[in-house]
Formats: structure tokens, C-alpha cells, sequence
């Protein structure tokens, strides 16, 4: 039913949600307007180079060219910083935290608790994958922010309430395990 909602002439995204929307297909098409983020961001990207200009020392960041830095463009900001290789490492983290939040589904001690602990695990891919994609202009820009990384004390709280749940699950999983293998007496 959505999808009829915009075939009857119902406006369904405002103004500037529509500008995102097709400066995201057009990138070039306004580069002082709603296409400025994105292209200060690439550049800020690809300013790092290798090993990064050094903490404040990244002309997109130090001088505010690149727009919420902190937050919504926390990757582009520590790209510009720490370079390519501080950039891979933070994926490298990444890749960690989404493997052992995988074995926690496989440990999980139920069908319910391999639910949760694949739900946590695939938000925070998403985030990751958006935020990193919007970055990089492979995305439209949101406001979803960087997990672990960008400044923001909702985000921050809620992603750590996830990783406790992750835990939580491991620790009830493991232990369950371990009463299954004790022998009858």
C-alpha cells in the first residue's frame, strides 16, 4: 500500500529529503548546496592518503570544511586523520566485533537468544555499512552514526547496551553448555 501512496500524487518525502535523494544519483549536480557534504567528504577521504595527516592536522576537519565531522561524518574524519591504514584497521575492529557477535549465535543458548544476537549483529553491520557508504558517496546521506566512533551519547549508550546483551547471550550459552557436558553421578 506504500507503494500506491506516490503513484496517486501523495508527497511522501519533503523537500529536502527529495534533495538528498537525487543529489545522491547526481553528486556533481550542486557541489555548493546538497551535494557539499558528500564531496568535502570524499576529499577529506582522500586527503589521508596512507598514514593520515595526524590528529588535527586534516585541513576538511581542522577547518570545519567537512560538516559534522564528529558525528555523521565521523569515518571520513578519522580517514583524513588516520589514513588508509588507521581506516582499514577501524574495519579490521569492525570485522572482529560482527565475527564474535557470529559465534555468539552459534552459542546461543536457544532459538530466541540466536534471534536477538543475529539482530544485533546485522544493526550494527547496517550502521556500519551506511555510515561507511554515505561517507564514501556510495550512499545517501543519513543521520546514522558511526558505531563506537561518533560522538553522540544515545548511539554510544545503545551500542554498548547491545554488546552487553551480546555477552549476556555468550555467558547464558557457555554456561548451559557446560552443565550439558558434566557427566551423571
Amino acid at each position: 500500500i506504500l507503494w500506491a501512496l506516490p503513484a496517486a500524487g501523495v508527497q511522501v518525502l519533503k523537500p529536502y529529503q527529495q534533495a538528498r535523494l537525487t543529489s545522491f544519483t547526481n553528486p556533481d549536480s550542486d557541489p555548493r548546496g546538497t551535494t557539499y557534504n558528500v564531496n568535502q567528504s570524499i576529499l577529506a577521504v582522500g586527503s589521508g592518503g596512507l598514514d593520515g595527516r595526524g590528529v588535527d592536522q586534516g585541513t576538511q576537519t581542522a577547518l570545519n570544511f567537512l560538516p559534522e565531522h564528529a558525528t555523521d561524518f565521523a569515518f571520513a574524519s578519522l580517514a583524513e586523520q588516520r589514513g588508509f591504514l588507521g581506516a582499514s584497521f577501524l574495519l579490521l575492529l569492525y570485522l572482529l566485533v560482527v565475527w564474535r557477535g557470529l559465534k555468539v549465535v552459534t552459542v546461543a543458548r536457544d532459538a530466541y537468544s540466536a534471534i536477538v544476537a543475529g539482530g544485533i549483529v546485522v544493526a550494527l553491520l547496517f550502521q556500519i555499512f551506511v555510515n561507511v557508504g554515505m561517507t564514501l558517496g556510495i550512499a545517501p546521506i543519513t543521520g546514522i552514526p558511526l558505531p563506537f566512533v561518533s560522538v553522540g551519547g544515545s548511539s554510544m549508550i545503545a551500542n554498548l547496551l547491545a554488546i552487553g546483551i551480546l555477552q549476556a547471550i555468550h555467558l547464558r550459552g557457555m554456561s548451559a553448555r557446560r552443565v550439558s557436558r558434566r557427566p551423571a553421578r
